[in-house]
């Protein structure tokens, strides 16, 4: 090969670790992304500039395809794209190596939205949390992986690549699976100790680099989990779990406008795997017992919960998420622009501190007053508190603010010192 066509190839073959290549590996572990998925993937960057110039490169070089549904615009990836993140024709293949074994939904995409609705939903549904994980700089780890050390033929394939780069002969290196490891431990940025401790979790398939220790919270899809072998989760309406450090464990649900109609049983062998999967990564924290597991409900806006509730009080047979109809002790409801109160608890409690500095609020006995009433956080929506909430004051954002006014509760609006502590 002349050096005119290496640059020439090289020109062609895009990198998967710039913000393109993330953003394919969303679309790879997600199925589908929408407009809003992509609003918030590309949020972080000033102005619409970076976000049109991208979404054209991918759009013209065939890695992603356009669909529609109900006039509203999703796209997948083409085989071309699935072959880029699968690292089918990409030289830097180990920073796809938890892709490589592909995603159930992508590998089938495009789904027809007349035929899948539900199935399309969820995965555009999937695609806005893994952009909003990726603002968040949250690592996700995926679910029921091949590992990549015994998957001998994939291995072969890296190292006869990058040997041909190199011009070495394809006899130099006798031990592919150390190579390959050694490969991976370099980009990791890892000594050998650091390692050692890496563990592939066969039973939860989970792998596990070391990132949980060194992050607050990590994300985990379960869409490859709800399969033949787990007939129970199958019908689970989940779509991934958020561990966070020092905090309850939360399944993740996404109503948006609606209210989820769900299998009691399903959900609660899926606290139950959550519960298990965690005590299994942080070994004594759990004590195999699955209550701890909280639900997280991702809404459109805090209206839903206020109809949630109404419908609550006119039929308690439903099989809604209701309040009193739950398998979790406690229910947790956010939009995905507040989802930070939860995979950043230090941001809750910095927001807490400055509310009780500026307000001048008591403490007494773990109860909180101000003006000579109960006073409380409602900032993040919780079951246990809307039960418990009687009358006071209750400091939230201004889009929960219509909540608990019908909630008859008082609430003070603290986007300022959201603002103000965001910004510190």
């Amino acid at each position: 090969m002349t050096d005119t066509e290496k640059r020439t190839r090289r020109k062609r073959t895009m990198s998967m670790i710039g913000t393109k290549g993330y953003f394919l590996k969303i679309i790879a572990m997600s199925g589908a992304i929408d407009l809003e998925g992509i609003r918030i993937f590309y949020q972080t960057h000033n102005g619409r500039r970076v976000k049109d110039k991208n979404m054209k490169i991918l759009r013209e070089n065939g890695y992603i395809q356009k669909a529609v549904f109900r006039r509203k615009s999703y796209y997948h990836l083409t085989q071309k794209g699935k072959d880029i993140v699968l690292a089918g024709e990409v030289k830097n293949t180990l920073d796809c190596s938890e892709y490589l074994t592909g995603n159930v939904v992508t590998n089938i995409m495009p789904l027809s939205y007349k035929d899948n609705k539900d199935k399309v939903q969820r995965c555009i549904y999937q695609g806005r949390i893994l952009a909003e994980m990726y603002q968040g700089r949250i690592p996700i780890f995926w679910t029921d992986k091949e590992d990549i050390f015994k998957n001998e033929k994939k291995v072969r394939y890296v190292l006869e690549q990058r040997m041909e780069e190199a011009g070495s002969k394809k006899d130099t290196l006798m031990n592919m699976a150390e190579y390959v490891s050694a490969a991976k431990r370099s980009e990791l940025g890892l000594d050998d100790d650091a390692w050692e401790r890496h563990e592939y979790d066969k039973r939860y398939g989970l792998y596990l680099y070391g990132r949980e220790e060194k992050s607050l919270a990590t994300y985990y899809p379960v869409m490859e989990i709800k399969n033949h072998k787990n007939p129970a989760l199958k019908q689970s309406r989940a779509l991934g779990c958020l561990v966070v450090k020092k905090n309850a464990p939360y399944a993740i649900y996404y109503m948006d406008d609606n209210l989820i109609r769900w299998k009691p049983k399903a959900e609660a062998d899926m606290r139950k795997w959550v519960g298990n999967a965690c005590e299994k990564i942080f070994k004594g924290r759990y004590q195999g017992d699955s209550e701890f597991v909280r639900g997280l409900f991702i809404v459109k806006n805090y209206e839903v919960v206020y109809r949630m509730i109404m419908e609550e009080e006119q039929s308690r047979i439903r099989r809604n998420i209701t309040l009193d109809n739950r398998v979790y002790t406690q229910n947790h409801y956010t939009t995905l622009e507040d989802m930070e109160f939860y995979y950043n608890p230090e941001l809750s409690v910095k927001i807490i501190d400055e509310i009780v500095k500026r307000y001048g609020i008591e403490n007494r006995n773990g109860r909180f007053i101000y003006n000579g009433m109960r006073a409380w956080f409602g900032f993040r929506v919780s079951s246990l508190d809307i039960e418990q909430m009687k009358s006071g004051y209750v400091f939230c954002m201004r889009s929960q603010a219509k909540l608990y006014e019908g909630l008859g509760m008082y609430p003070i609006e603290i986007n300022d010192i959201v603002a103000a502590v965001r910004n510190a």
